[in-house]
């Protein structure tokens, strides 16, 4: 099932005041490691993904990964992309059983900043930008202890890291429970809190320069590693949000 949204410019915060990491679409990418990988191993039916993502120029061949899971041969389990097809830029989600993009949402705007986040019960998977629904489409994908997980980059065949993002990250999270589409549009122009139920992984990517590790601030010690990046320069002012709010 296909489903296509055409929702138009950004609703996420214009306004800077934070950290966020830069990737330069060269060879910079975040590897969330193998305890993270085994940690999530059969949470594929219950799994939320979200963060603030601000797509600085087109893909440097035919698309750039923003989550991706794969496979430890470098194969496609679930794969979060951006796509620039023929001057057509969308965020595509890419069930790597179906081969195909399954729900794309057109009109990303280069240099604005979106919130994107992907949920599924097992049953149904579901992309929402800027707090609303794009599409839904029926998840076939499992999540294993072998996994390869990355953000701004995923792997080919070997594994082989490529398809770099040339992009800003702010406030990702990963959730081992299926965020609904009310919690997810409450929460979408928040922080949250460290302790929020459900909250698996938290990289608010408030480091600053220097560091080379996104902090698990969960507590959970999932921390993930910068891969080839100049600490000195990757970190950028990043979206403003609002407080927590209680649990959302």
């Amino acid at each position: 099932t296909v489903s296509v949204d055409t929702m138009g410019t950004s609703l996420y915060a214009q306004v800077i005041s934070n950290f966020a990491v830069a990737l330069d679409g060269t060879n910079d990418y975040v590897d969330l490691g193998s305890g993270f990988a085994t940690a999530m191993a059969g949470q594929e039916s219950s799994f939320t993904a979200e963060g603030g993502i601000k797509m600085e120029t087109d893909a440097t061949s035919t698309q750039d990964g923003m989550l991706a899971v794969n496979t430890s041969t470098g194969g496609n389990a679930l794969l979060i992309l951006y796509k620039n097809n023929s001057g057509s830029r969308i965020f595509t989600i890419y069930d790597g059983v179906s081969a195909a993009d399954e729900i794309i949402y057109n009109g990303v705007i280069l240099g604005e900043w979106y919130h994107v986040a992907y949920s599924s019960d097992g049953s149904t998977g579901s992309l929402y930008v800027n707090g609303e629904l794009v599409g839904t489409h029926v998840p076939d994908y499992t999540f294993t202890a072998t996994d390869l997980w990355s953000i701004g980059m995923e792997y080919d065949s070997g594994p082989s890291p490529g398809d770099y993002a040339d992009a800003t990250f702010d406030e990702f999270r990963i959730w081992n429970v299926a965020r609904s589409a009310f919690e997810i549009k409450s929460a979408y122009r928040n922080k949250v809190a460290n302790d929020a139920p459900g909250l698996f992984t938290y990289y608010p990517m408030s480091e600053g320069p220097g560091f080379s590790v996104l902090g698990d601030s969960t507590g959970n010690g999932f921390d993930g590693n910068l891969i080839n990046v100049d600490n000195s320069s990757i970190w950028i002012q990043g979206a403003a949000l609002e407080k927590p709010q209680p649990y959302i």
